[in-house]
Order: C-alpha cells, then sequence, then structure tokens
C-alpha cells in the first residue's frame, strides 16, 4: 500500500503503455467487482499461487473501467503480457512485494 506521484508526461506514457489492456476491461459495476473476486483459473490449466495480480482502474468524467490480470494463471501463456504490466509497475516508482 502506498502512493506515488508521476508528471503529466510519464503520466501519458503510462496511459499508452496501459491502453492494450484498457480494451479488455470492464465498466466498474457490483456485478463486476463479484465476478473478479470469484474469478478462478480454469480447471486443468497452470497455476501458481506466488504470482499475484495487477489490477488496473480507468476512472474520469463519465467513465469508471477496471481490469485484472491475475499473474499466476496460466503464467506461462500470458508471460509477454505480465512482463508488459509489472514493467509498467516497476516504472511507477513503488515497492513490489
Amino acid at each position: 500500500m502506498g502512493d506515488f506521484r508521476i508528471k503529466p508526461k510519464s503520466f501519458k506514457e503510462i496511459e499508452a503503455r496501459l491502453a492494450e489492456f484498457r480494451k479488455k476491461a470492464v465498466p466498474r459495476t457490483n456485478e463486476s467487482i463479484e465476478e473478479m473476486v470469484n474469478r478462478r483459473c480454469p480447471e486443468g490449466v497452470p497455476y501458481v499461487t506466488d504470482r499475484g495480480a495487477i489490477y488496473v482502474r480507468w476512472v474520469g468524467d463519465g467513465f469508471d473501467q477496471h481490469y485484472l490480470a491475475k499473474l499466476g494463471c496460466d503464467y506461462e501463456r500470458y508471460s509477454k503480457r505480465n512482463a508488459k504490466l509489472i514493467a509498467v509497475v516497476r516504472s511507477l516508482s513503488v515497492q513490489i512485494h
């Protein structure tokens, strides 16, 4: 938990890096939050519990969208996606646990 500060230019760069993930974001509603909390990795798909997740929320005038990437679900198939998301988080100068 914590916070960080970035300059407008850096924000635009991060926004651009997250654009591909926003295409898969859904409106933030009680139903989408409940689905996200209850989501499990499909049976038979490789899953590890020590990889965590990355949650992104886009909030603005007239929109509220969110996206969750569980890094341990099918981690080999999603390794490129996971690496991109982890790189964005690392660029924010926040601690990763």
